[in-house]
């Protein structure tokens, strides 16, 4: 449909008469028309609206972080675009509070008219995914069959090919891999936190020894636990039990992109580092954000359909919920919570590491 408005004029410039004419609801066609059946409709494109826009973001960000080269301060950009993608994401969850305005019963109504359509077949959802990070064993099937068995083919070998080529997680990881600071000359982040933690659970068991109000019993269990923590970090600082750990799935990063990671939450404080910082809050933000989405969009399909499967075959709730659990992706970025110590108990930086951060100076 080509435009009769003039390009200089606002109508002409958003192209609103194709747009507003592409609300085409299908009970309109049957006997009597179901009044909400439009704000279904509008709802849904605009997702795909700002799904564009999502993806064009995700795309920058993934560009620039690849281009940052090592030891070189982050964009302020990367983290504005990443900030704006999970603002989008939750825009979209307030969204669904709209959809919600609709009885069951009307959307009952004209459901059936809907069969065998749904929004899982979302291409650009699909592209989402992809280009965050979500990887294949991590996409839950759909009906027993692969996400891909519901989208068109042409549509099918364009997410084949971007399955194939580097994702936002795949920059976010190099970019991660080539910072400068983990290892100087003679210094290691590694060997030094390292050590630093086990001062510090020195101390924190000599405490408990010391404690007089503690029985003999509840000593025994507080060594025990602090015996537990010392375990988990030292999955960390061992490269070997590491990998070992990544092995399972149940580590995602490197290991010298975790202690990068590491290094950037630890002395975030540094100037040089704060925009850094910033981009792992984002990303975090992101992939939570992303895991609400999921989780209100199958209590709003819970409520407004009950156990019925959905309008393309899937088990409707039951399936949503399982995406909410089963995509995230930087989950390595939020356990780093676990292996943060006080501040008090930070091991120093090395003067040429310090010299490194506050200009931008190679190794």
């Amino acid at each position: 449909m080509e435009t009769n408005q003039p390009i200089d004029s606002y109508s002409g410039y958003l192209h609103l008469d194709r747009l507003l004419d592409c609300q085409r609801p299908r009970s309109g066609q049957a006997e009597q028309a179901v009044h909400d059946e439009m704000l279904f409709i509008i709802t849904h494109q605009s997702c795909e609206l700002w799904f564009k826009q999502i993806l064009h973001d995700m795309r920058s960000v993934a560009d620039i972080l690849h281009d940052v080269p090592s030891g070189s301060s982050l964009p302020d950009t990367a983290v504005v675009r990443s900030r704006r993608i999970a603002a989008v994401v939750r825009h979209l969850t307030d969204q669904c509070g709209i959809l919600e305005t609709m009885d069951p019963c009307d959307y009952a109504d004209f459901r059936g008219l809907l069969y065998p359509i749904s929004a899982f077949q979302s291409v650009q959802f699909r592209k989402i995914e992809i280009l965050f990070g979500v990887r294949r064993e991590q996409q839950v099937l759909y009906d027993g069959y692969a996400h891909s068995s519901r989208i068109p083919v042409a549509d099918r070998d364009e997410l084949r090919r971007m399955e194939e080529e580097p994702t936002l997680f795949d920059r976010v990881q190099s970019w991660l891999e080539r910072l400068p600071f983990l290892e100087v000359g003679g210094y290691s982040f590694r060997r030094a936190y390292q050590d630093a933690v086990r001062r510090m659970l020195g101390r924190e068991r000599e405490a408990i020894r010391e404690n007089e109000a503690f029985s003999a019993l509840e000593k025994q269990k507080y060594l025990v636990e602090t015996s537990t923590v010392e375990e988990r970090f030292d999955t960390l600082f061992d490269p070997e039990r590491y990998r070992e750990i990544a092995a399972t799935g149940r580590r995602r990063f490197s290991h010298r992109a975790m202690l990068a990671a590491l290094f950037i939450m630890v002395y975030h404080d540094r100037p040089r580092l704060q925009t850094s910082r910033r981009l792992l809050d984002a990303l975090i933000d992101i992939d939570e954000a992303l895991a609400l989405w999921r989780y209100h969009h199958a209590l709003m399909a819970h409520r407004m359909i009950g156990e019925k499967i959905g309008s393309g075959g899937s088990s409707g709730f039951h399936y949503l919920k399982s995406t909410a659990e089963n995509r995230r992706v930087y989950t390595d970025l939020t356990a780093l919570a676990t292996y943060l110590i006080p501040r008090t108990d930070r091991p120093a930086l090395d003067p040429h590491v310090l010299h490194m951060l506050d200009g931008e100076i190679s190794p």
